[in-house]
């Protein structure tokens, strides 16, 4: 499994474990609006979540602007860490 779907897996795992959604299937467009448990403290939830198991640190302005999953892997990627989609 390459790097790239392993850094998928886990950040679905992150996205299903704090929002409590077992069969979350992550896409780009999916955002907060789509997920009514996605609300501003799992939000938060979500975005520390993904700073441990990435060991990477977002600035707080660029946290008020995630407003989906394409907006969080594209930060991501800003700070290193590529993700591949199925």
């Amino acid at each position: 499994m390459s790097m790239q779907k392993l850094a998928l897996n886990k950040l679905t795992k992150i996205f299903r474990d704090v929002l409590e959604i077992d069969d979350l299937v992550l896409t780009p467009e999916l955002s907060f609006r789509d997920i009514e448990e996605w609300d501003s403290f799992n939000h938060l939830n979500i975005i520390l979540a993904v700073e441990e198991q990435f060991q990477i640190q977002f600035k707080p302005e660029e946290i008020e602007e995630i407003t989906s999953v394409q907006d969080l892997v594209s930060l991501m990627s800003s700070c290193g860490c590529d993700i591949e989609w199925k």
